[in-house]
């Protein structure tokens, strides 16, 4: 998410908000904020406690994690813990999803809530080296979150770009229709002023959680070491 972002004006603390005539900074996608962070967990928390669709949980955590990572190291490991417990299912996920959106909101309610100006940690953003088609469901989560961002797409796009790629290489070997529609999302991204929206998102998003194994089956454990890589997470 690029957030506008009051936090970077002083909207949120009191302070008078720049002149109308003075163009507001935007906080990029990979900029720490706890204002972008708290929209996209409390979206995240909103979505797991309805339909709970994987992709969606997975990207919003996903780019509140990338948020926090330049914000606050400890938050950026609880997201990352929480990140994992939804993408292992893990009894109590929910809980934990929801315990992170407190943790957020608290330190928004203590008026930390512009960004930092320093960009996340890019060794946290390394795919395992094996394929791994949750680590696919993860990046197309995230570049479709961050495409649906209105009005963002020129500070967005790099990012999206990145994870459209990271999607289509995680999830090829599984399946290559999936892929070869990742691929016409990145060329949508790359050719026209702003990501084409259509159900052709939701769509590759579909495709790709049902490639995904049955939780808790033999093949989805096996996954989930390179999820624990990824986020930087102690491996079990």
């Amino acid at each position: 998410m690029s957030c506008g972002c009051k936090a970077k004006t002083g909207d949120l603390a009191g302070v008078p908000s720049q002149a109308p005539s003075t163009p507001r900074p935007r906080t990029r996608p990979d900029e720490g904020c706890f204002l972008c962070a708290d929209k996209h967990v409390s979206s995240a928390w909103l979505e797991a406690s309805t339909t709970s669709r994987t992709w969606f949980v997975l990207g919003e955590l996903e780019l509140a994690r990338r948020h926090l990572l330049a914000a606050d190291v400890t938050l950026a490991t609880q997201a990352a813990y929480a990140l994992f417990a939804a993408a292992s299912a893990t009894e109590g996920w929910r809980t934990a999803v929801d315990e992170l959106a407190k943790a957020v909101a608290d330190r928004l309610n203590h008026g930390q809530s512009e960004a930092t100006g320093k960009f996340a940690a890019q060794e946290k953003y390394s795919s395992a080296r094996t394929v791994n088609p949750l680590l696919g469901v993860l990046h197309l989560g995230a570049a479709c979150r961050l495409a649906r961002e209105l009005n963002y797409m020129e500070e967005n796009r790099a990012m999206i770009i990145g994870d459209l790629v990271a999607a289509a290489e995680q999830l090829v070997d599984a399946d290559v229709y999936t892929a070869d529609l990742i691929r016409e999302l990145r060329h949508s991204v790359q050719t026209a002023p702003r990501a084409d929206l259509s159900g052709s998102w939701m769509d590759a998003c579909a495709r790709a959680c049902a490639i995904l194994p049955p939780w808790h089956s033999d093949k989805h454990s096996a996954l989930l070491p390179g999820l624990r890589a990824y986020l930087g997470l102690p491996i079990a």
